[in-house]
């Protein structure tokens, strides 16, 4: 019995079908494969996480209010960050004793009412000598050891 040529073309496009599907689940399955290798172990949603505890950084501030600076003296350890605050009402300007052959570093500048300054490392010990240019007579010293 011979097929005629609807017949052929329907079971041609039937083969052509089952080879579609094999190919495709053969490509699933590779991937699938695949995701399961690199598959990352992630925590539990409810999981704590330590946090580490940050190492906190030697800071000072020195400040100036109405009857000078505050402390007058400082003393520290190397490698303390110091930063200066205004808190009177008007503008100061901080800068190095000219005495102090260690208070070049120490030029910060002018600072408005309630400002302060960015941080300073000292990292060499040494007497380092300031005053406020707008009133000479209000002066201070950093004692780094």
């Amino acid at each position: 019995m011979a097929r005629t040529r609807k017949e052929q073309n329907y079971s041609l496009i039937l083969i052509v079908i089952a080879a579609i599907v094999v190919i495709a689940g053969l490509i699933f399955y590779i991937q699938r494969q695949n995701l399961k290798k690199k598959v990352v172990e992630r925590p539990h949603p409810f999981q704590v996480i330590p946090t580490p505890t940050p190492t906190p950084i030697p800071a000072e501030t020195i400040m100036m209010v109405l009857h000078g600076f505050v402390p007058e003296t400082l003393t520290i350890k190397r490698g303390t960050y110091v930063n200066f605050g205004n808190f009177i009402d008007k503008t100061i300007d901080i800068e190095a004793d000219p005495q102090s052959k260690n208070s070049s570093m120490l030029n910060i500048g002018k600072l408005k009412v309630n400002d302060t300054s960015d941080p300073y490392f000292f990292k060499e010990a040494g007497t380092y000598l300031y005053y406020d240019a707008a009133n000479p007579s209000k002066k201070g010293k950093i004692v780094v050891k």
